[in-house]
């Protein structure tokens, strides 16, 4: 029985699964306006992929698969080619590259 301002276990589900669809839902209206934006395909990519862990930690298998899947394409496809860099980032990469290599 449910009294008053708790929250069953379900509902909790249903408010992180609605948080994590909105957030894509977002990033994925505002790529069709700025499509070539790596960093809106990270967001849309991430939020994939958290609903697709929470999917997964609650036994929803098909759909988390999917979820991750969506995820991870959103996530590559945020990943730029060294060429399309701006110079100020192929610095910083390349400080990155070195300091590890050190």
């Amino acid at each position: 029985m449910q009294t008053l301002g708790s929250v069953s276990p379900l509902d909790s589900i249903g408010n992180w699964e609605r948080e994590w669809t909105n957030a894509f839902r977002a990033a994925e209206q505002t790529i069709e306006n700025i499509p070539d934006s790596a960093e809106l395909m990270y967001w849309a990519g991430y939020a994939h992929s958290r609903l697709g862990r929470e999917l997964s930690a609650g036994l929803v298998l098909e759909r988390a698969k999917v979820e991750l899947e969506s995820g991870g394409d959103f996530l590559q496809r945020a990943l730029r080619a060294p060429e399309h860099l701006r110079a100020s980032q192929v610095v910083i990469l390349t400080r990155c590259v070195i300091g590890r290599l050190s």
